[in-house]
């Protein structure tokens, strides 16, 4: 069965030296994927239509190449929906994913994430987040997992 960690909590994130000592004992354990989701990396939430910071991108390639190091695939989480944006025209969220996308698939990553966890959710949120999957399923050749608004009737 695959291991893996998704870094995809709230708080203070770890140092990129704190995640390359975590994926090298990962590694060790028999661990095989790791997951970058930090919810205090703005570039993948709160604006996740800006892309990451030179100096951030040259730290997501070194890590990235670490992880490939050590025998660990690696992916991102991207939240490409905000409670500004969940409503917004179809067409300029269509076109902020594909571009975003599109950059994230240059840190040569093994998984793409698609976040919407954490939403306030509205009678046509599903519908919307199928058709934002489909978009990137469709163009990107990238092991696509999904997280949904709702995952467990504890909104209930």
């Amino acid at each position: 069965m695959p291991l893996g960690m998704i870094e995809g909590f709230y708080g203070r994130t770890y140092s990129w030296s704190q995640r390359r000592e975590l994926v090298t004992f990962l590694a060790s354990q028999g661990y095989d994927h790791y997951f970058y989701a930090p919810k205090a990396d703005s570039s993948l939430r709160s604006d996740w239509t800006k892309k990451h910071d030179p100096r951030q991108v040259r730290a997501l390639r070194a890590f990235g190449e670490h992880c490939k190091r050590r025998g660990v695939t690696w992916g991102i989480g991207l939240s490409p929906l905000t409670a500004d944006s969940d409503r917004e025209h179809d067409d300029k969220v269509s076109n902020d994913l594909l571009g975003r996308v599109e950059d994230l698939m240059t840190l040569s990553i093994d998984h793409l994430f698609i976040l919407f966890d954490d939403m306030h959710g509205h009678d046509s949120l599903a519908e919307r987040q199928c058709a934002m999957v489909d978009l990137v399923r469709r163009r990107f050749p990238v092991r696509l997992i999904v997280c949904p608004t709702y995952y467990s009737t504890s909104h209930v």
